[in-house]
């Protein structure tokens, strides 16, 4: 409040009754449309200075709004001419002080205070009022010329007569083309009131000045509107006069507002062709879709469906034939895949349902004590933790030759496409897709064309110039600071990240409805990838032997039609193994220690130069040699361990040999006649089949000494 009493602080301008400069803005003239085309198209274009008079006829004034709405009169210089077709004669004009000519109005000039008006023989019209937001703010900008209440309000007195004698010159001249135009078969009677088509014209059937309800509601509406129109023309105010080296005609103003309006002409006939490509990939997306299903549903009911009519329904809702050969795994993984984030979307909205004494709820809904990042539909920068990344090895070596790595930061995109979320485990699995900057190109032999990309805004690139020709994706929140990035669904990569509640708030995200036609439009990617490879697969195949291609593709039409059913079980069964597989890595408890380990910041100002993901991989081929190199080490300790217990364990063996032979040396001597001392030692130890062999001759001549003993009969075959 006191802001606003003290002149001497910043203050809302221009101010009522005072004279300012109005410039155009083109850049925030287009900021509404979100277009980088028509922001840099803005940004080449100059603007000029206006001088003009503001008497204070906008809305009311609403503080919290970022723009409002003002209707200045632009100040002219020189004499007034008459505009006959327009209705306006020289007269109807206010002449402001310091004229050197007589003026045609024959009217007293207006006054004005404070700094001496710097140019002569100016003048205001009622008719050269516009509509323009401008800023919402307080400025510091005092005013220096101006009207005091008295000529403010002879200035709203002359405007007015003047439209009054406007609308009666237009009333005259429509009457006079209303009666030459009447046909002479109608009674002249008849014709008593015409209309004669404008909005301020007075009825002649009612009391002057008189407006029914519904108009002055409007009028109250408008008068109380909160926030300018965005279609309005955005300029800036001074009421620094000085800055206007040379005055300059209205004229230029309308001249430079044509132009924006061009811009804006052109980016919404892109918007609209841009809506139009959408809806035609839609409609192709859900054709095929469409026929898929039906083509599941007729493999599901068997062999004894009616084939021909659900053939029928397929074949006219895409216009193609129809499929007999069952889906490749290329399109049953690119349906999963589908379900997959559906699942998992629907399963991070879950927090909503949990009852509020749950600490997975508090968790979720108090962001002071942090939550788990990156969050999905958000842009972060990925980090490699060398060191943790060979944690699981223990090996000192490796650990110390890793922290000695640098790492990168890179900016990634989460879909949130990995394992749901267990809080109890360590680390979590994450499946991060990395921003590329710049031009897509073709990959030729990875199957992969520069159209199988998505801008990112902003882009310097018109959609049909951009490869994909793709509407960019809206990214909400703070501005993108990279220029030219697009994404694709070949830059994804799983890692692993600790599983810890951080405060680190959003900057860059994708909202649900971009992040949807971001899932869509990368199956719709790898579908095209799979058919171009399948397709030179084919080819291949084809000029290599097509005889035998021939048959084949002939045996396999005749299996579908007229095969055992044994197949379609086959088929099933492998499906559900494939889903029960998806379904446990889903549900998976903790990360694999083998993926790389990352950090994530949701702080894309970390990142001071925007890093070529090729580095990411060049950080982990290092990292990978050093966890090789030891694996070999423990494989190398392992041998020698195993070398060490097989050379103990002969040693052993001969010792415990060697113990039993002078054990039952009598008992030998009795019925071999060769003592074991007369024998030669063994020289070289014994491998693991010859002490077996011994064991058995040893215990065979044992049982046959307990029988001899106990009298009993002795049985050969033993």
């Amino acid at each position: 409040m006191a802001a606003l009493e003290n002149n001497d602080l910043a203050d809302y301008i221009p101010q009522i009754g005072s004279f300012a400069v109005l410039t155009v803005d083109p850049v925030a003239c287009v900021d509404y449309l979100e277009d980088p085309v028509a922001t840099a198209a803005c940004a080449l274009l100059p603007s000029k200075d206006y001088v003009v008079y503001i008497s204070g006829s906008a809305p009311l004034l609403d503080p919290r709004t970022a723009f409002r709405e003002e209707r200045p009169y632009f100040v002219i210089q020189g004499a007034l001419q008459d505009i006959p077709n327009q209705f306006i004669d020289a007269g109807m004009s206010i002449p402001l002080a310091h004229q050197s000519l007589t003026h045609p109005s024959g009217r007293q000039p207006l006054k004005i205070s404070g700094s001496p008006f710097p140019w002569s023989d100016c003048y205001l019209s009622a008719f050269v009022s516009v509509s323009v937001r401008c800023p919402n703010g307080l400025v510091v900008d005092p005013v220096l010329c101006e009207l005091d209440e008295d000529e403010q309000f002879q200035f709203t007195i002359l405007i007015d007569d003047d439209s009054v004698r406007r609308r009666e010159r237009r009333a005259a001249q429509g009457e006079k083309d209303n009666v030459g135009a009447v046909d002479p078969n109608v009674d002249a009677d008849s014709v008593t009131n015409v209309d004669i088509g404008n909005d301020d014209t007075d009825s002649d059937n009612g009391t002057e000045g008189e407006i029914d309800e519904e108009e002055a509601v409007a009028i109250f509406r408008s008068l109380f509107a909160n926030q300018a129109s965005e279609r309005l023309p955005a300029v800036a105010f001074t009421h620094n006069l000085s800055q206007v080296k040379e005055f300059n005609d209205p004229k230029g103003y309308f001249q430079e507002i044509a132009v924006i309006a061009e811009i804006i002409k052109a980016s919404l006939a892109r918007k609209e062709a841009a809506k139009a490509i959408i809806n035609q990939k839609d409609a192709a997306r859900y054709d095929e879709k469409t026929t898929e299903l039906l083509q599941a549903h007729q493999a599901s009911r068997g062999p004894d469906a009616p084939a021909a009519s659900i053939q029928d329904k397929a074949s006219s809702l895409s216009g193609k034939p129809p499929l007999t050969a069952p889906l490749d795994r290329g399109a049953r993984f690119s349906r999963v895949r589908v379900c997959i984030a559906q699942i998992k979307n629907l399963s991070l909205l879950s927090s909503s349902l949990l009852p509020s004494h749950s600490p997975y709820f508090q968790m979720a809904t108090n962001h002071d004590l942090g939550r788990y990042i990156p969050q999905i539909g958000s842009f972060a920068v990925l980090t490699v933790d060398p060191v943790a990344c060979v944690d699981y090895l223990e090996d000192p070596e490796a650990t110390a030759a890793c922290s000695l790595l640098t790492s990168k930061g890179y900016v990634v995109y989460m879909h949130g496409s990995g394992p749901l979320l267990d809080p109890q485990a360590a680390f979590r699995e994450e499946q991060p897709y990395f921003v590329m900057q710049g031009v897509p190109r073709d990959i030729p032999d990875q199957f992969i064309e520069a159209g199988m990309s998505i801008p990112v805004t902003p882009q310097s690139l018109t959609i049909a110039d951009h490869p994909s020709g793709r509407q960019p994706l809206e990214i909400s929140g703070a501005l993108f600071p990279w220029l030219d990035c697009y994404l694709t669904a070949f830059t994804q990569v799983s890692v692993r990240c600790a599983n810890v509640l951080i405060v680190d708030p959003t900057v860059c995200e994708l909202d649900r409805t971009e992040r949807f036609r971001f899932m869509c439009l990368i199956d719709d990617d790898a579908e095209r990838r799979d058919d171009l490879r399948a397709d030179a697969e084919e080819a291949k195949a084809l000029t290599q032997n097509p005889t035998e291609l021939a048959t084949a593709t002939d045996d396999i039409v005749t299996d579908t039609d007229y095969g055992d059913s044994g197949d379609a079980v086959e088929e099933i069964d492998e499906q559900e193994a494939v889903a029960m597989a998806i379904f446990r890595g889903l549900f998976a408890d903790q990360a694999l220690e083998h993926l790389p380990a990352v950090k994530f910041t949701h702080d894309l100002s970390q990142v001071k130069e925007f890093n070529d993901p090729k580095g990411y991989f060049q950080e982990l081929a290092v990292i990978a040699e050093i966890i090789k190199a030891s694996l070999a080490r423990k494989e190398a300790a392992k041998d020698l361990i195993i070398q060490k217990d097989a050379a103990r364990y002969d040693e052993k063996t001969a010792e415990l040999l060697r113990a039993h032979q002078a054990s039952h040396a009598p008992v030998a001597s009795q019925n071999s006649g060769l003592s074991f001392a007369e024998k030669p030692a063994p020289t070289a130890p014994l491998d693991r089949g010859a002490t077996f062999s011994r064991v058995r001759v040893c215990i065979a001549q044992i049982k046959h000494v307990f029988r001899r003993i106990m009298c009993q009969p002795i049985d050969h075959n033993t």
